[in-house]
């Protein structure tokens, strides 16, 4: 895959404006996993018999911040759709290639299961533990971090997918027009204008939806939504655990500059935000707010580790590829294999 680093940064720095806002604007982590966990585990007690073992199952209903976010997110990958054309030149191949399959469909769902079962029980994924929680300087998120970035690459070493070919060969000088580029912040204005114009009931699931679009779009930019791009990411030449199978895969160092655009600024605005006595538009925080490292949090980010690098698809990608319509066949098994470990690791 080609080394992209200024659309990564953009996206990175994209990833930190819609987080950070969510944080300071009403409180809350943007938290993927949570996210879809909770819509999806709501969707799954409509349709299943009001029972008390149901109930018990699935959970609580998800709060209406959460529905407007999942529902941003899936938005966000119908428009990414519409700029494909537009963005492939930038970022150095097509938005959404084909997820990477290897070992079959049994592959797939291996590591849908263990991305789901792996963020229920460790409380999060890259969204909410790196972006959010790293920059919130919490021991339980950098414990997370560590392990599952460490099992993913080396899952990936020791079970190295094979990678379609760049769809669009990228130029010296990567381009995108500014339209374009002012068309992917509209969202930005939006959620900030919003708290502004409406009451709070309206502004605040407007706000989730067009900050979790922004979102989105910012992991297109970034690549994360390219399975292959994350895999590429984790063939690190590692002289202690040579690259199985076929070694003519190549290391791509691009989303490292997703960390400097993603997570640095995280950390300089809640250093300004943790000295409020509350967020700009609620009354109260609503933060993780524990510190203890215990065996779920360990074992969870581990299995999260293990799917991500089996298949490079982790919960913000896959409702964007969803949204999309990309690779239905693939992507509509991992999500239900991904629902399935949520209902699971919930129960433990």
């Amino acid at each position: 895959m080609p080394f992209t680093p200024l659309p990564s940064l953009i996206g990175g720095l994209m990833l930190s404006a819609s987080t950070s806002s969510l944080l300071a604007g009403q409180g809350r982590v943007l938290g993927v996993s949570g996210i879809a966990h909770s819509v999806l585990a709501s969707l799954i007690a409509r349709t299943a018999p009001e029972d008390r073992e149901k109930k018990l199952l699935t959970g609580a209903p998800a709060p209406r911040w959460k529905a407007a976010a999942f529902g941003g997110m899936l938005a966000g990958g119908v428009l990414l759709r519409l700029l494909e054309g537009r963005l492939g030149a930038f970022v150095g191949g097509s938005v959404f290639d084909g997820p990477v399959v290897g070992l079959g469909m049994g592959r797939v769902l291996l590591a849908g299961l263990f991305v789901g079962l792996g963020t229920k029980l460790g409380s999060g994924c890259t969204s909410g533990h790196m972006l959010c929680g790293l920059s919130r300087f919490s021991p339980r998120s950098l414990i997370a971090t560590l392990t599952f970035f460490s099992v993913a690459l080396v899952t990936a070493q020791l079970l190295p997918a094979s990678l379609p070919p760049p769809t669009t060969t990228m130029s010296t000088t990567p381009t995108l027009s500014l339209p374009t580029l002012a068309l992917l912040q509209l969202p930005f204005l939006i959620y900030t204008l919003t708290p502004f114009l409406l009451p709070p009931a309206p502004a605040e699931l407007l706000t989730s939806f067009f900050t979790s679009l922004h979102f989105t779009f910012g992991l297109a930019l970034a690549g994360m939504t390219s399975p292959s791009k994350v895999l590429s990411f984790f063939y690190l030449p590692l002289p202690f655990l040579p690259l199985a199978g076929d070694g003519g895969r190549s290391w791509d160092p691009s989303l490292a500059m997703v960390a400097l655009g993603g997570l640095l600024p995280n950390v300089l605005a809640w250093r300004r935000i943790k000295g409020w006595s509350r967020p700009m538009w609620r009354e109260n925080w609503e933060l993780p707010n524990r510190r203890d490292v215990d065996w779920k949090l360990v074992t969870g980010s581990a299995m999260f580790g293990v799917g991500w690098g089996l298949l490079g698809i982790c919960p913000g990608p896959l409702l964007a590829n969803l949204g999309a319509g990309n690779s239905l066949d693939v992507v509509g098994p991992f999500l239900g294999a991904f629902a399935t470990g949520g209902l699971l690791g919930g129960m433990l």
